[in-house]
């Protein structure tokens, strides 16, 4: 979903509320539409054990565009290739994202299989961890 960076600021916000008073942390997902790797994520999240693992956690998808768009949280999180996953656990919802604690980070090709997991099973073992 293509938001302005204030639209973005108030989903944020708004899944940070969610995120503390169900204590689940947070899950970013940088992506885009034309991304394969983006897109075959989107299609392992369905699938178990991911999609179980998902549960636990409050997703924002950041459509980054042809990566014109967000550039201060791409920078801020080194996002130099997608699909790239940030998983944090917010405390202050006053508080801006680059604040919130991460929990870990990094960018997942499972189309190309050049980096990161290939599987469900390869992420919701990521995100476990990471929880």
């Amino acid at each position: 979903m293509q938001r302005s960076d204030l639209e973005l600021d108030d989903t944020l916000r708004a899944t940070c509320e969610q995120a503390v008073a169900a204590e689940h942390p947070v899950l970013l997902v940088f992506s885009a539409p034309w991304c394969i790797d983006c897109q075959k994520m989107k299609a392992l999240s369905a699938q178990s054990p991911l999609a179980e693992e998902l549960v636990g956690w409050e997703k924002v998808v950041i459509d980054v565009g042809r990566f014109e768009r967000h550039n201060a949280l791409r920078m801020h999180f080194k996002v130099g290739s997608i699909a790239y996953l940030v998983a944090l656990r917010p405390t202050d919802c006053v508080a801006p994202v680059t604040t919130w604690p991460v929990l870990a980070s990094g960018t997942f090709e499972p189309a190309s299989g050049s980096k990161g997991a290939r599987s469900a099973a390869d992420v919701a073992e990521w995100l476990a961890a990471a929880r």
